[in-house]
């Protein structure tokens, strides 16, 4: 019984891996659009002013979006490397990834904010 639950456990962790992969393409979306807009074709046409600075509100969002994607990271990989009793086991290179991107994200915030 305890094997089954274990591998209940190790199936919902690759489950929010996935959650993982869609949150840092959401917060890399909320860069992207706090970054200032430039000019394109029609906005020359139509004399429409864009953006020319950051949106402080959405990069505050992305930035908060990666300090909780931080602390759910880190949660998954305290649990994945404790429910991997075997050594051929590896841990979850999404969960890696994730926690250094997000550490990416803050430090880039911090040095250029």
């Amino acid at each position: 019984m305890e094997k089954k639950s274990e591998q209940v456990f190790l199936k919902v962790i690759q489950i929010c891996t996935i959650f993982l992969w869609v949150g840092l393409l959401l917060i890399f979306n909320s860069f992207y659009e706090a970054q200032p807009k430039e000019k394109q074709f029609f906005e020359y046409f139509f004399k429409i002013n864009t953006r020319s600075y950051w949106d402080l509100k959405m990069l505050n969002r992305a930035v908060l979006g990666a300090f909780i994607q931080l602390f759910f990271s880190f949660i998954l990989l305290y649990f994945n490397a404790n429910f991997h009793k075997k050594k051929m086991a590896s841990i979850s290179f999404s969960i890696i990834f994730s926690i250094i991107c997000c550490f990416g994200i803050i430090i880039y915030y911090l040095l250029v904010f």
